[in-house]
C-alpha cells in the first residue's frame, strides 16, 4: 500500500520515507513493520545485530494470536482500559501484557500486570475490582461480584485480567465494544 501511497517514496528493499520529511518505514519481512524518524536502515541493522529477546515465547505467542498486543517493560503510562490506575501503582509495574479480541461478538482485554511485589499486587487487585463495581452501579446496575470478581486475579505478584469492554461501556455513548 505504501508503493502507491502519494505520502511515502520508496527508496529500495522495502524501505520508504515521508515525502514530508521524518518518518521512515521498513518492511523487512512478512508480519513486521519498523517505524523511525531518522535512518532506518542504521536502525534495522542495529535491530538484528544487537538483537536482545526481552519477551519471552509464550508473552510473543499470545501476542501473535491477539487482534492487537501491546507489551511494556517497566511502563510509564499504560493505556486507560477505563481504569484509574495512579502513577504511584504504574511506577511499580515491572511488565504489563495487554491483549485484545473479539469473543461472542464483544471485544475483551485480557492480559497480566507483573508488580514488584504481592502486596502491589493486591493493591491493584483491589483498586480494579472496585472501579468495575463503581462502573457498574454509575449505570444503575447491581454488581453480580461473584462474576466480576473472575475478570481480575492475583496471582503472586501478577494480576491477570480477562474482561468484556462492555463491562465499562454499556449504556454509555458510542458503547458499541465489538472490535
Amino acid at each position: 500500500a505504501l508503493d502507491w501511497s502519494l505520502s511515502f517514496t520508496g527508496t529500495g528493499d522495502h524501505v520508504y520515507k515521508s515525502r514530508k520529511g521524518g518518518l521512515e518505514v521498513a518492511l523487512p519481512r512478512n508480519g513486521l513493520l519498523l517505524f523511525a524518524d531518522d535512518d532506518i536502515v542504521g536502525f534495522q541493522e542495529r535491530t538484528w545485530g544487537e538483537r536482545v529477546l526481552r519477551i519471552d515465547d509464550a508473552t510473543a505467542m499470545s501476542m501473535a494470536g491477539a487482534s492487537a498486543a501491546v507489551y511494556s517493560l517497566r511502563p510509564s503510562r499504560i493505556p486507560d482500559l477505563f481504569l484509574e490506575i495512579p502513577d504511584s501503582i504504574v511506577s511499580r509495574m515491572e511488565a504489563v501484557l495487554l491483549l485484545m479480541d473479539e469473543r461472542e461478538g464483544s471485544a475483551y482485554i485480557s492480559g497480566w500486570m507483573k508488580m514488584d511485589s504481592t502486596a502491589t499486587a493486591k493493591t491493584l487487585l483491589t483498586l480494579f475490582r472496585n472501579e468495575l463495581i463503581k462502573a457498574v452501579r454509575e449505570r444503575g446496575e447491581r454488581p453480580d461480584t461473584k462474576l466480576l470478581s473472575t475478570y481480575f486475579q492475583a496471582d503472586g505478584d501478577t494480576v491477570r485480567l480477562d474482561f468484556p469492554l462492555d463491562v465499562f461501556m454499556a449504556g454509555k455513548e458510542g458503547s458499541d465494544a465489538a472490535l
